[in-house]
């Protein structure tokens, strides 16, 4: 199955965060030189749809239904 991109939280200039529609985001604090991928489980609800984060690392993923999701970052 391909996966997809469905949001993009900027935290700084180089701290990304990104949502997918599986069970993975990607957090770079290298402006996109490199990535890590992060298990935030679920989405047996429908793929995720949205992300936010905090500097000190913590994240939430929003579902299509509704779903929230709180996972700590690298």
């Amino acid at each position: 199955a391909t996966d997809a991109v469905t949001d993009l939280f900027l935290v700084g200039p180089d701290e990304v965060w990104m949502s997918t529609r599986q069970s993975v985001a990607y957090y770079t604090a290298t402006g996109g030189q490199s990535w890590a991928a992060i298990s935030v489980g679920g989405g047996g609800f429908g793929g995720y749809a949205a992300i936010a984060a905090t500097a000190d690392g913590r994240a939430w993923v929003v579902g299509e239904s509704g779903e929230v999701r709180f996972f700590a970052g690298p």
